[in-house]
């Protein structure tokens, strides 16, 4: 389950909370992208997945299926 998350805000000064912005649901997995505020850094959104991982749907680059959202680390070495 992802609930109580939350950032620093440097515009506000403050903590803010983190929601879900989009949502995919499978039949045996699922990945949320959050509702983070990433405009001013590089890369994206963060991404979860969780579930059955048994053809490296996860992406993750692992086969074994989880249970629990696992956070997936941007790739700042991709060459464009």
């Amino acid at each position: 389950m992802i609930r109580g998350l939350s950032e620093w805000n440097e515009k506000m000064g403050g903590k803010v909370n983190i929601g879900i912005r989009y949502m995919s649901v499978g039949e045996n997995h699922i990945a949320a992208v959050l509702d983070n505020n990433v405009s001013s850094g590089v890369g994206g959104r963060d991404v979860y997945v969780w579930g059955c991982g048994e053809a490296y749907q996860l992406g993750h680059g692992k086969v074994p299926s989880n249970p629990s959202p696992t956070f997936i680390s941007p790739n700042h070495d991709i060459e464009k």
